[in-house]
């Protein structure tokens, strides 16, 4: 952990300059050009749904995106931020000029799926963004569980989360929030709170929305964004500025003449009970019959027997109503993209070469 901002003032704790870390060393660099009064930046999309892109955003979008979340969050000068998310994507990006804008206190972590095992949190009030990966399998220990109760807010994004984050969070004392949001708009312009148990995403405020003829959601704000973008997310409007994510249109598989959301039946899986050892995702392979066939991949190296492969195919058609999932593929371990996403092009790439 490095401490990057101390009181509003760019200084370096401890290490020189060239013994940082990655993540320190880029958040060094963003802060310097920031108070040297640079006009726009340049950041790159997460790369999650294809070839990451570069999107340049302005000084002016940056600040109105963290004036309108600080309402929700009520961060307040000198309050402490934790930066656990790679600094050359939006997500952890933000929390910086949140932090330089609001003049806060900030410690850079590497963005390791282990992070939350490195946080030291400090005397006041801290805030933290995370991706489900960082938690997933560390919630469980206690020592995590004590670490994340030091936390006034935290934000989860980039994924669906299980219903092992849910859960935990409906009981929490901090206000954790899962977050809806692209490099685009400048980061988050909805969120839903996990304490409440809320099921629907609130747009923050200013955001201005519309459907397409395939249900993507189009979003506008006077100041953030200032033109009309199509997000490719496929939505529901469940009422004025509330709306639940149902997947991605470039996710959708086409099989046997029926469209499945991957996230959709990810998160019926997660919600309806099913326990499995094993972290899964649903993917699709070429099929002669099916066109795209529907299959559940699970991250394990041990080899599974065919019966229990069967075992565990017939208890998720079950929850799910029809026997959709037409079969098991393994692999050792998940692919991510560099900001902690779970990468479905790259894993399905992988089970195609199976």
């Amino acid at each position: 952990m490095i401490q990057l901002l101390a009181n509003g003032q760019l200084t370096i704790a401890l290490l020189e300059q060239k013994s940082l870390k990655k993540n320190a060393l880029a958040a060094y660099h963003f802060c310097s050009d920031w108070l040297q009064g640079k006009e726009s930046f340049i950041i790159k999309t997460s790369g999650s749904t294809g070839v990451a892109k570069d999107i340049e955003l302005s000084r002016e979008q940056m600040i109105a995106s963290a004036l309108n979340s600080q309402k929700i969050l009520k961060i307040t000068p000198y309050d402490h931020m934790h930066v656990c998310l790679s600094v050359e994507h939006i997500g952890g990006l933000m929390q910086l000029v949140r932090a330089l804008y609001f003049n806060l206190n900030v410690y850079i972590y590497e963005p390791k799926i282990d992070v939350l095992d490195t946080i030291v949190t400090m005397s006041g009030i801290n805030h933290i963004s995370l991706v489900p990966a960082m938690i997933e399998t560390y919630i469980q220990k206690k020592h995590v569980q004590d670490i994340l109760q030091n936390f006034a807010t935290i934000l989860i994004g980039g994924a669906y989360i299980s219903s092992t984050i849910e859960n935990y969070f409906s009981s929490h004392i901090s206000q954790a929030f899962q977050t809806y949001g692209m490099t685009e708009t400048c980061s988050n312009i909805a969120l839903r709170s996990l304490n409440k148990r809320e099921k629907t995403y609130k747009l923050l405020d200013g955001w201005q929305y519309k459907l397409s003829s395939e249900n993507c959601l189009f979003l506008y704000h006077p100041t953030i964004l200032k033109k009309w973008i199509e997000t490719k997310d496929i939505v529901d409007i469940n009422s004025d500025h509330r709306f639940t994510v149902k997947g991605r249109l470039d996710f959708i598989i086409n099989s046997g003449g029926l469209k499945y959301s991957p996230e959709e039946l990810e998160y019926t899986l997660h919600t309806s009970g099913l326990f499995l050892t094993y972290k899964y995702v649903v993917s699709s392979i070429p099929d002669k019959v099916w066109g795209e066939k529907l299959v559940l991949v699970l991250e394990t190296d041990f080899h599974l027997l065919d019966e229990f492969k069967l075992e565990i195919l017939n208890k998720i058609n079950s929850l799910l109503t029809q026997n959709i999932i037409k079969e098991i593929k393994t692999m050792p371990q998940f692919i991510y993209t560099n900001s902690n996403k779970i990468d479905r092009l790259k894993i399905k790439e992988y089970i195609e070469n199976l």
